[in-house]
């Protein structure tokens, strides 16, 4: 799967299955879930066991702080 597609479910998510897998590549691997919250998304990244993970309604909000940081000096 591209990086643009896994981008494109993130923002816009169609029907959600139980631990479905968006994104695997470069060693972090997108999985969309069931949260305690609402439908989201598990972010595996670096080691085994590290994660995040983030609702729906709040990704847009993630990856403009993402960019953000990312341009700070």
């Amino acid at each position: 799967m591209s990086l643009r597609r896994a981008i494109n479910e993130v923002l816009h998510p169609e029907k959600i299955e139980e631990g479905e897998d968006v994104f695997d590549k470069f060693g972090i691997q997108i999985t969309k879930t069931r949260l305690k919250g609402g439908v989201g998304y598990q972010i595996n990244y670096g080691e085994r066991g590290r994660y995040i993970q983030v609702l729906s309604k709040d990704m847009n909000n993630l990856m403009k702080a993402m960019q953000t940081a990312m341009k700070a000096k």
